[in-house]
């Protein structure tokens, strides 16, 4: 993907993922974030999810689906995950101070508090 050919990327990752059944975590990410430079949230967004069923709890899908699920202004779905990484990893509080924030976007200040 060095030279931006993010469309050909998509084709070479999705054929790999029909040829291996079980991909790692990096070719997910690396789909997803072709997906994600052209434009294609709800596919890259779709990419990650499945990463997270298949593969175990990992911090790091979750932080990017967050992140997609936000800039593609999902707003109400960037905080599902932000629940869901705060049951998986409690003590991270910057998700908390993350999810107050997403609950006054959404304005329902009583949650944020």
């Amino acid at each position: 993907m060095r030279k931006r050919d993010f469309k050909g990327a998509v084709k070479y990752y999705s054929a790999y993922m029909q040829l291996n059944p079980k991909p790692k975590k990096s070719i997910y990410k690396s789909l997803a974030r072709a997906h994600y430079r052209l434009k294609e949230y709800d596919r890259a967004i779709a990419v990650l999810q499945e990463a997270i069923k298949r593969l175990s709890a990992d911090e790091s899908l979750y932080n990017t689906l967050f992140s997609y699920q936000y800039e593609a202004g999902r707003i109400s779905d960037a905080a599902s995950t932000l629940e869901q990484m705060l049951r998986l990893w409690p003590k991270r509080q910057k998700y908390y101070m993350q999810l107050a924030s997403i609950y006054q976007q959404m304005k329902l200040p009583n949650q944020a508090l």
